[in-house]
């Protein structure tokens, strides 16, 4: 798929990263979430972030989440997921996200958060406990 179990590596001046997700599917329902790393590897805990998802009758799910930043909360196994993912740095090694994703089944999902890391960003993954079986992601930084 292309994000692969260590993420992608980024250059230590970079402020933003903007994460694009076009057609995105997995085999499963399971939260499709977005993590920080740094010379110590991708980190799995400390996150402070919350999503929603938005349906065609206005009804929201919420969730927290302090394993990673929530992209897609309400995953169905035959839907498509496009959208984008902003991560700007705050300062120090604190980092921000938004999102806004929508499914081509119709619910739309949004989130927000941040995280310290221990050390320099140099790494962001794309992660699910599925299996990615369509789609393609598009990583932009500055």
């Amino acid at each position: 798929f292309g994000i692969g179990t260590n993420g992608v590596t980024f250059p230590s001046y970079v402020k933003k990263i903007t994460l694009m997700l076009s057609g995105v599917s997995t085999n499963g329902t399971s939260l499709l979430r977005v993590q920080l790393g740094d010379s110590g590897g991708v980190e799995t805990t400390g996150y402070t972030a919350i999503g929603s998802v938005i349906s065609g009758t206005n009804s929201t799910a919420t969730t927290t989440a302090s394993t990673g930043f929530p992209v897609v909360i309400s995953v169905v196994a035959t839907s498509a997921y496009t959208g984008t993912v902003l991560l700007t740095k705050f300062s120090g090694d604190t980092w921000q996200v938004m999102s806004i994703v929508h499914s081509s089944s119709g619910p739309g999902s949004f989130s927000s958060g941040s995280k310290t890391l221990s050390d320099t960003l140099d790494r962001v993954r794309v992660s699910t406990t599925d299996t990615f079986d369509a789609g393609s992601i598009n990583i932009l930084y500055e």
